[in-house]
């Protein structure tokens, strides 16, 4: 283990996975299905830590994985 994990690079969000909903437990949480369509915010907030965890800036995936995401859902609620 180390101390500190660091990127070089942010995460490019359209190699990112669908993630894995077979690990959860769907009865035990509110018919809703997680869709991340950004990451990031636009400001700079010094109280705020996704700029430290995400990175400064605002980024986007692309407008088909999250259509296939949703679809993929098969559930009238997203979140």
């Amino acid at each position: 283990m180390q101390g500190i994990y660091k990127g070089d690079r942010p995460v490019d969000l359209a190699r990112l996975k669908p993630p894995r909903l077979d690990l959860i437990d769907a009865s035990r949480y509110f018919p809703l299905y997680p869709v991340e369509a950004t990451r990031g915010c636009t400001h700079a907030c010094a109280f705020c830590s996704t700029r430290y965890v995400h990175g400064l800036g605002f980024r986007t995936r692309p407008v088909g994985h999250v259509i296939a995401d949703i679809e993929r859902a098969g559930k009238p609620a997203i979140q």
